[in-house]
């Protein structure tokens, strides 16, 4: 059988407490959306699992375990790899910034395999931790299906509404965003990062007509495909380098990783948002970012990824 786990599986840890505090909180992150739409998937496939298992026998031994995040959590499971507790040992993608954190604890050779969100945290991944390289795979959550209307009427440029983004403390330009949508008749309602709980944004979303969203890096961007799912194209602020103390990396698309033509476009700091914005607006109709994301992004689709790349016999089993 499959386990997941997100804490130590000790009730005596600071971890195991920790989580359960944020268990109760409206602003639960990213590992706990990585959680949701992993359980989700597996249950809609039908795929058994065990999620963060409490008690654990001295003698009781596990198939695959996966840590989905908890540094005491991967402790302990790489102490029963070597005990042969654990037969295979995924971890990954919300465990570590850097592959170098926590003394390079993502080397351990008990790791049978290392996920990350996407191909440019890979690539970084592998910059650090070379001889890591066979083990580092490419995985990204999935998000759900809304049960709401989607909105698809956007064939007028009159009564349009956009939700702003606004992720990036740095940024200065949110007020001249707001002017121009304004100018173009677009009512816009701007959400500030960490001041907003997840259920208004969503039901914002189900009635924008599309996104500005001002970030600095992703390493998925759950919220871009909370968009896309509901058919919300997204105007995506490219700022191509990643930065974490005295770190840097470059990526082309390092603000937003999955966006294509059919969801959205970026735009930069170079960029004359007075052309950019009406522009995109005059192009709203050719996107049709729910398409992409029913085949690419929901919680079952990515399980069956997710289920591909730990064990190909857990799809066989559906």
């Amino acid at each position: 059988m499959l386990t997941l786990i997100s804490h130590s599986p000790s009730i005596a840890s600071a971890e195991w407490i920790r989580a359960k505090i944020k268990s109760f909180l409206p602003k639960k992150g990213g590992p706990y959306a990585v959680e949701r739409s992993l359980v989700s998937g597996l249950r809609e496939l039908k795929i058994p699992f065990e999620l963060n298992p409490t008690i654990f026998n001295k003698n009781e031994s596990r198939d695959t375990v996966h840590i989905i995040s908890g540094i005491e959590a991967l402790k302990w499971a790489i102490e029963s790899k070597k005990l042969g507790k654990i037969k295979k040992l995924i971890a990954g993608p919300t465990l570590v910034v850097s592959p170098l954190d926590h003394n390079k604890i993502l080397t351990s050779p008990e790791i049978d395999v290392i996920l990350c969100p996407s191909m440019w945290v890979k690539n970084y991944y592998e910059s650090k931790i070379p001889e890591c390289k066979d083990k580092i795979k490419v995985w990204y959550a999935g998000v759900e299906i809304p049960n709401t209307k989607i909105n698809d009427s956007r064939s007028s440029h009159h009564g349009l509404k956009c939700l702003i983004y606004d992720k990036n403390p740095e940024y200065n330009n949110i007020s001249r965003i707001e002017e121009i949508c304004k100018k173009n008749n677009v009512k816009s309602e701007t959400f500030n990062y960490g001041s907003f709980k997840n259920s208004k944004y969503l039901n914002t979303l189900a009635n924008s007509d599309f996104m500005i969203y001002i970030g600095k890096s992703e390493s998925q961007g759950i919220a871009l495909n909370e968009a896309w799912i509901r058919n919300v194209p997204t105007l995506v602020f490219n700022n191509k380098v990643w930065t974490n103390d005295t770190d840097t990396w470059e990526d082309p698309k390092i603000s937003s990783p999955y966006l294509d033509d059919t969801t959205g476009t970026f735009f930069t700091e170079d960029d004359n948002l007075e052309i950019v914005i009406p522009n995109f607006i005059e192009k709203l109709t050719k996107y049709r970012p729910q398409d992409t994301s029913l085949k690419l992004y929901t919680d079952k689709t990515t399980t069956l990824s997710y289920l591909s790349i730990i064990d190909e016999k857990y799809e066989k089993t559906n």
